[in-house]
């Protein structure tokens, strides 16, 4: 497989090439502080790898580090010597991973528009009941989907004890429109509090937290990660049956949690969790998903049978937005509570509200906001609420800008209270919380590359216990991840325990944090791996003057950009689909040697010249014994573009003073040095910092990612030249790494590849907003100019002259290693019938080529179709190549 570009930091704040008529385009830095913090290594990382050679073109294994508590023979039942492990998430959304999404719906179709709905497509007349109508229809007849052609869909609740405009109380119905920019639901009222403008949930509520008698106890304790509870009493159920298994946040429970006086079972109620029985021998049940916490005889731990969930229901394609509210006051932080206020009357809305379901979905679904708003308000409050639900995937979908981001719940995106949900390549753009997950029947759960841009408070757990979640492969953009002990409001307490923060990128820090990670987890949590250029994470187990030792485990801070794997959840899901056995992460390598290498050394040594020697040496100390080492790699002879790059060095520490050292890497612009001439003296400066890391003894493999910078220079000059350095206040310790002149273990570059030559595109078209600018610029192979439009749903669309077998297109985005892209690709044979081929967003840490692949289909045109960015409302792309046959 190819992989795609990774880790890379941001080079510049603007790119300067922007519209300077007014409305244009001009250059805009990311959200957030400063872009660069001190991050460290940790000791036990090991690269894999052999010791170099010429170019090999070949499909080969990915060099990189793995984690001490993710070594490549992983099993679930792992646990380290201080009791810490990693939990199997692979069992979040969609069945459980185990099926994709259905595209082909069994049942009933229906449009919205025919006969005998006749609902309105031009936003002129409302159309709740025309759409509820055939929702209900729909439903009746046992599923099917309900088709909202292109148009505008005005919506509200009916009456004044609606909590919806539009309710989905079936089984398998899905809601789908022709796309993101072409089908829109506008909710036309504005006194939403409590309200949603979708709501999904049974007849009958389902909540986990009922309990009404109908109840069987254990009668042994079950553990952490088990997979079977002993019953006093199993003869009432069978396989099949759905289950609810707790146990009571008890004074003994709650006093292990150090929240005695804070916490009562009316409060928290105790841990919690939905099941499906999959096997009973005697009065042994199997679950289909392991426990996330033990539930303890001591604290009534018992199983009741589940309430009726509804299943297979979907939303998928449309975007969705409200009328904003007319008040021009009482929008404080604490006026949701004051009845005649402004927030008052939309405290609480939501978007999109999943109650009590198993195994649905919400893809593709923007936000978007209504040209009757004065603002650049999307919604008056919240997005998409997820409560009890189980196995839900929440895709490919972007929500943002609330009205109002007040307290008491506001201001939300994604807020999570369920267990093995999905959260998949979704973004938020400005918003209080922009993904929370909150309370103890929320475990298990994924959040799993996406972003957050412009956040007021950070990404959160946000109270009572969350358990034993996964934040994996991450964005964030002047936002952070807050998984700690949390002094406010009605006791929030501990929010999280046993929860994994996976390689998390940091674009930019919140205005206020020099960190993208605050892990202080109850117990032990773990903080393995960050990258970019905001990369900082912080485990100091005190909050306030809360001890919430001990402190989390933390591993990789810094340099993830090589950390294998870089999901965590798609590694863990291919071994559970595959018998254990863990995946091969290859790519299509050209295995690059130095081609010169030297060191040099300061104060009386500054004359002398070191090309020749088999270590490369590197310290900061005083001037007669600080070096730097510098290493050069000729590209010239790789003519497919780069995606990924990644440096290994061999060597460690070598100095009585200690077995860590600091070492740094960085980008040197200068290539015009050489090995056998090179002193201190007529060194070339240093470029951009790239990357560090701590390093340790004995001699081990070293791994940078060098993408972005090794990408700019492939395309310039065909020369990469970096420098190997400390900054430790002259107090560093002596690191030798091996040389080109070494017997073995040269240093390398190991380059994955891009497609082999793109397809000749016949014609780019589509309307632009930015005067200069034009849909040809996106054929002309310069990264320098773009086509730009600032419409939501914009589109630019390619056009390759005959139906080609197309199978992937690389995109290159204004500023890209500034702010993030919303986007879709759809292609087509006859410009009529469009199949969506890719629905994310970019990574925010490349202004290079981004590669997108897909199963190969037949189609003449492809549409880039822009939902905006991380920063503002414009879509903009540079460059585009389509590949195939």
């Amino acid at each position: 497989m190819l992989l795609g570009a990774c880790g890379a930091p941001a080079t510049s704040a603007r790119d300067g090439n922007g519209g300077t008529d007014a409305g244009g385009e001009g250059g805009t830095a990311a959200a957030g502080g400063a872009t660069g913090h001190g991050g460290d290594g940790t000791a036990g990382m090991s690269a894999t790898g052999g010791t170099g050679g010429g170019a090999s073109n070949t499909l080969s294994p990915v060099s990189g580090w793995r984690s001490a508590m993710y070594p490549n023979d992983w099993t679930p039942a792992d646990t380290d010597a201080e009791g810490r492990f990693i939990h199997d998430f692979s069992y979040a959304g969609y069945h459980r991973g185990e099926a994709p999404i259905p595209t082909a719906i069994a049942g009933l179709h229906v449009s919205v528009t025919d006969a005998p709905y006749n609902a309105d497509p031009t936003g002129s007349a409302d159309a709740t009941l025309a759409i509820q109508q055939a929702i209900d229809d729909v439903g009746m007849q046992g599923g099917g989907v309900v088709f909202l052609p292109p148009g505008t869909y005005r919506v509200k609740p009916q009456q004044s004890q609606d909590t919806a405009a539009l309710y989905i109380k079936h089984d398998g119905v899905v809601v789908r429109g022709a796309g993101r920019a072409a089908t829109f639901v506008f909710n036309d009222e504005t006194m939403m509090r409590g309200r949603s403008v979708v709501r999904i949930t049974p007849s009958q509520t389902a909540s986990w937290w009922y309990d009404d008698g109908d109840e069987v106890v254990l009668s042994t304790d079950a553990d952490n990660r088990a997979t079977t509870v002993e019953l006093a009493d199993a003869s009432a159920y069978a396989v099949g049956d759905w289950i609810v298994l707790r146990a009571d946040a008890t004074a003994a429970w709650v006093a292990e949690h150090n929240m005695t006086g804070l916490w009562d079972a009316s409060l928290v109620r105790g841990p919690m969790a939905l099941r499906k029985i999959v096997a009973i021998a005697g009065d042994v049940v199997t679950l289909d998903i392991p426990l996330r916490y033990p539930l303890l005889t001591r604290d009534a731990a018992r199983v009741l049978r589940a309430r009726t969930h509804l299943h297979e229901v979907g939303l998928e394609d449309f975007s969705i937005g409200g009328r904003e509210h007319p008040g021009s006051t009482g929008w404080g932080d604490t006026d949701y509570s004051q009845q005649g206020t402004s927030a008052y009357d939309v405290h609480g809305a939501w978007l999109i509200k999943m109650l009590s379901v198993v195994d649905g979905w919400v893809l593709r679904i923007g936000s978007y906001r209504p040209s009757v708003n004065g603002g650049n308000y999307h919604s008056v409050s919240n997005g998409i609420h997820l409560f009890h639900t189980r196995n839900v995937t929440v895709a490919d979908s972007v929500i943002s800008h609330p009205q109002y981001e007040g307290g008491g719940g506001n201001g939300y995106p994604f807020l999570l209270q369920g267990s093995d949900n999905l959260i998949d390549n979704c973004a938020v753009v400005s918003a209080r919380h922009a993904y929370s997950l909150k309370s103890m029947t929320t475990s298990g759960n994924v959040l799993r590359n996406s972003s957050s841009s412009d956040a007021r408070y950070g990404t959160d757990f946000h109270m009572h216990l969350a358990m034993s979640n996964l934040i994996d492969n991450v964005t964030m953009n002047g936002d952070y991840i807050d998984a700690t002990y949390r002094p406010y409001g009605s006791a929030h307490g501990y929010t999280t325990t046993q929860t994994a923060i996976w390689n998390t990128r940091g674009l930019a820090y919140h205005l206020d944090k020099d960190f993208i990670v605050d892990s202080r987890q109850f117990d032990w949590g773990l903080a393995i791996g960050s990258r970019g250029p905001a990369y900082g994470i912080q485990t100091t187990p005190l909050v306030d003057t809360k001890d919430t030792s001990p402190e989390d485990y933390l591993e990789g801070r810094g340099h993830s950009g090589s950390l294998l794997p870089q999901s965590l959840y798609a590694d863990q899901l291919h071994r559970r689909l595959n018998g254990g056995q863990a995946p091969e992460y290859l790519a299509e390598l050209s295995d690059v040697g130095v081609s010169e290498d030297t060191f040099t050394r300061g104060g009386s040594y500054a004359g002398d010249n070191y090309g020749a020697e088999q270590l490369l040496h590197v310290k900061d100390a005083s001037a007669d014994f600080t070096r730097r080492a510098y290493l050069k790699f000729d590209l010239s002879g790789i003519n497919r573009p780069i995606v990924r790059a990644v440096l290994l060095v061999y060597g460690g520490v070598a100095d009585q003073g200690g077995t860590e050292a600091d070492l740094r890497l960085h980008a040197i612009n200068d290539d015009d040095w050489d090995q056998n001439a090179m002193v201190w003296d007529n060194q070339p400066s240093l470029g951009a910092y790239l990357a560090r890391q701590t390093v340790d003894t004995p001699s081990a493999w070293r791994v940078f990612d060098v993408t972005q910078f090794a990408y700019v220079q492939q395309q310039t000059d065909g020369v990469l030249s970096l420098a190997l350095t400390q900054a430790m206040a002259g107090d560093g310790l002596f690191v030798q790494l091996n040389s080109s002149e070494s017997d073995q273990y040269h240093p390398r570059l190991e380059v994955a590849l891009g497609p082999d030559d793109p397809l000749a595109i016949a014609t780019a078209s589509g309307e632009v907003t930015d005067p200069g600018t034009s849909a040809q610029n996106v054929l002309d192979g310069d990264l320098t100019t773009r086509w730009s439009n600032d419409n939501y749903g914009a589109a630019l669309e390619l056009d390759l002259g005959q139906p080609r077998q197309l199978d992937g297109a690389g995109v290159g985005f204004y500023q890209g290693a500034q702010r993030i892209a919303h986007f879709e690709l759809r292609a087509s044979t006859d410009r009529t019938s469009w199949t969506t081929v890719y629905a994310g967003n970019t990574s925010g840490d490349s202004s290079q080529l981004h590669f997108y692949s897909w199963p190969t289909l037949t189609a003449r045109y492809l549409r880039l179709v822009g939902f905006g960015n991380s920063i503002n409302d414009w879509n903009s792309v540079t460059e585009v190549r389509l590949y195939g046959q």
